[in-house]
């Protein structure tokens, strides 16, 4: 299923605890900072939102081209959509069972270009 800045493929997994996550960055993305940068945005989406998941799933996330200087807002707003129109997504109701607060859509993870250094 493909959405906004990248393409996400699954497989569920019943008999696994926890979900995974496999990130692909073609070298159309861009250069290698550029594709890392990538990657790390995709990871750390899925981090804070696999306890959102209805069932564990083997998940393969493609970054596309468009993902190139979009924020961590922007990637986790396509990130929780297209996981939503797939079905994977728990209810608004449902939070995490481990207890942890995430950032939300609002937050800014380190590593997104805001701060200084």
């Amino acid at each position: 299923m493909a959405l906004g800045c990248l393409i996400a493929n699954w497989l569920e997994a019943p008999g696994r605890s926890c979900s995974r996550v496999g990130v692909v960055v073609g070298r159309k993305v861009g250069d290698s900072t550029v594709r890392n940068r990538a990657r790390r945005l995709l990871r750390e989406v899925f981090r804070l939102h696999q306890w959102d998941l209805k069932s564990p799933v083997d998940l393969v996330l493609v970054a596309r081209p468009s993902i190139v200087g979009k924020r961590y807002q922007e990637v986790e707003a396509d990130f929780l959509q297209i996981l939503g129109r797939a079905g994977l997504l728990r209810s608004a109701g449902g939070g995490r069972d481990d207890g942890s607060v995430g950032t939300g859509s609002s937050g800014s993870p380190a590593g997104d270009g805001g701060g200084e250094r």
